[in-house]
């Protein structure tokens, strides 16, 4: 799978959006290319493609995503898709198989009617595959699984795309919603170690996810959700782990550096 692109050299940078309850995160290769993975809420009056994450890619410049993907088809990760498609030229979208097919539900298919309104190719991933044309950036799908090692009853988040971004930089892994099965099949690979992860399904406690900090072995993670979903558990498996976390719920918007140094910053405490 490739795209064309029209790189802005840089450090890599990763942008977690404050969406309360929801995900919106957008990383900068170290040669300019712009990948968006998911952007949606649960608040129903708010947009965030409209009204955070949008202006927000303005604000720097972007012009252009060059990979959209869309890791399942929950509304608080999708719901802010088409006010991204209306501003941004993009060039091409990831998901799940399970997007593609008309039995995923209203949101989905309203979707890929958005894409074809904007002529955005859609391609359905699964684990193993490499995504290319995104320069130097090693962009690899670590889930879902292929059929049939999936069976076509898994609830959405379970579908959900995994990918992992690696570059000179450092790695980061975007985790999307997967609860045990899902990093069960994390676990299979190496690909997934990597310096930042966004945690899976806005850090909720699941039974595996000490393992998955054990395998990952992150010096930060990334947490979004509003602060009445903080879960101690997690926190807990994480501080055992010594990752540093930066939540969205006390940080608003995140911005991590990537490089020799992580570096990470707040917009609520600039």
């Amino acid at each position: 799978i490739s795209t064309t692109l029209q790189p802005r050299p840089g450090p890599m940078r990763v942008a977690c959006f404050d969406t309360r309850h929801g995900l919106a995160v957008f990383v900068t290769t170290p040669d300019g290319y712009n990948i968006l993975y998911d952007c949606g809420t649960r608040h129903l009056f708010f947009d965030p493609g409209a009204y955070t994450v949008g202006p927000a890619l303005l604000q720097r410049g972007v012009r252009r995503i060059d990979l959209l993907v869309c890791s399942h088809s929950d509304i608080d990760h999708v719901s802010g898709v088409p006010a991204i498609l209306e501003r941004f030229d993009v060039g091409m979208a990831v998901c799940p198989a399970a997007m593609l097919e008309a039995g995923d539900g209203t949101m989905a298919r309203g979707l890929m009617n958005w894409f074809r309104k904007y002529d955005v190719p859609v391609h359905a991933v699964v684990a193993g595959e490499m995504i290319g044309g995104l320069g130097r950036a090693d962009v690899k799908v670590l889930h879902p699984l292929p059929p049939p090692m999936t069976t076509g009853r898994e609830n959405s988040n379970e579908t959900s795309v995994v990918l992992s971004i690696r570059t000179s930089d450092g790695t980061v892994l975007l985790t999307g919603d997967i609860e045990e099965r899902g990093i069960a099949a994390v676990l299979r690979s190496e690909e997934a170690r990597a310096d930042v992860i966004v945690m899976p399904h806005h850090g909720r406690p699941v039974g595996n996810i000490g393992v998955l900090l054990d395998h990952v072995k992150p010096s930060v993670a990334l947490l979004s959700a509003p602060v009445y979903m903080r879960s101690e558990e997690v926190m807990s498996k994480l501080d055992e782990a010594g990752v540093e976390v930066a939540a969205t719920w006390d940080y608003g918007c995140i911005d991590v550096w990537m490089g020799e140094k992580l570096r990470i910053e707040s917009w609520l405490k600039r």
